[in-house]
């Protein structure tokens, strides 16, 4: 059986002990139940850019001895709305893929903005300090008083100030009643007090145990 082996040409030969390399390779799969089975890589990356319309960045392996590049990894299942967490250009990070898994990133050396969409909440911690306050709101209420105190002190000026003109007294004569005026005004204007759900956000909440 040798001799008739060693008779044939090279690339018979080289066919032949492919072949058989093949068989065993498949054979020994099937008895280790790996047979057909997706082989998974898991590899260290460069972050070269980010597109975060497509959910996805740009990579170039780095283990091994041979770098490649790898342009759609996955930062999102999908294109949608989620935990979108957006690696800084140049950092490290995690990706595994296979032959019929799309690249994704799973983990993260630097980050540069994580965006979280809810459909109910976004609870941190134990939620006991209630929900995140609406920073605009806020802003924009406390401006209102801030407005409503600077007008106050200048009606007190201008009162002061055409009394000391006039040399009347702060008591009697124009300038009290002008200061009484703007007294009156201003203390016709009661404030409505905040309620908690003004400027409470309860779709994020936070608090400590």
């Amino acid at each position: 059986m040798w001799d008739e082996w060693y008779k044939t040409d090279n690339s018979t030969r080289l066919q032949n002990t492919n072949m058989s390399d093949r068989a065993i390779i498949e054979a020994v799969n099937k008895m280790s139940g790996q047979h057909k089975i997706d082989q998974v890589t898991y590899i260290n990356a460069v972050v070269l850019s980010v597109n975060k319309s497509e959910r996805s960045c740009h990579c170039r392996a780095i283990d091994g001895h041979t770098e490649y590049d790898l342009p759609t990894v996955l930062l999102m299942a999908s294109v949608d709305d989620g935990i979108l967490i957006e690696p800084e250009i140049n950092s490290t990070v995690k990706v595994i893929f296979s032959q019929n898994i799309e690249p994704f990133v799973v983990q993260f050396s630097e980050i540069k903005n994580i965006t979280i969409f809810a459909n109910t909440k976004v609870q941190l911690q134990d939620g006991s300090f209630g929900g995140i306050v609406k920073v605009t709101d806020l802003v924009s209420k406390l401006n209102k008083i801030e407005t409503d105190l600077n007008n106050l002190k200048s009606g007190l000026i201008a009162a002061i100030s055409a009394a000391s003109a006039t040399g009347i007294t702060p008591v009697t004569g124009v300038s009290l009643a002008g200061f009484m005026s703007t007294l009156g005004t201003y203390a016709s204007q009661i404030f409505v007090l905040t309620q908690k759900n003004e400027l409470e956000n309860t779709k994020v909440q936070h608090g400590t145990n």
